[in-house]
């Protein structure tokens, strides 16, 4: 069983994550420390992340995006909230096919709940529409 380079002390091989010389306890110690001196650093990793897995694309591919349409929703025309509560209503929405994963704009809030809700709905809205002529 190895010893760990920072506690020196003996664990299973279990403990350490990829083969690397801390243990999982020393690992996640200094990973928390880390976190909690550089509060800028991590917010930008996690926002770097989130934009890579859910969108394929970087922060700055996001910011260019909000600024060729001057931060404005491209369906409505308006800005985001800037006085709004929740830190992602004061934004615009990356509004994406979640089948193909194809980028199709930017929303503010209210539009982006209204097309989702359209998506979910649409077959039932057009045979309501096809039944009354509409």
């Amino acid at each position: 069983m190895p010893a760990c380079a920072e506690c020196e002390e003996i664990k299973p091989a279990s403990q350490f994550p990829r083969g690397r010389p801390k243990c999982t306890d020393c690992t996640n110690a200094t990973t928390y420390t880390w976190r909690e001196r550089n509060p800028d650093k991590y917010r930008a990793a996690l926002r770097r992340s989130a934009f890579k897995r859910k969108y394929g694309i970087t922060p700055e591919d996001y910011d260019r995006m909000v600024a060729e349409r001057g931060n404005h929703c491209d369906i409505c025309g308006c800005p985001p909230d800037p006085e709004a509560t929740r830190a992602e209503d004061r934004r615009l929405h990356v509004d994406h096919d979640h089948a193909t994963g194809r980028i199709r704009g930017l929303l503010c809030r209210g539009c982006n709940l209204r097309l989702g809700w359209y998506e979910k709905h649409a077959e039932s809205i057009d045979r309501y529409l096809a039944v009354r002529g509409g």
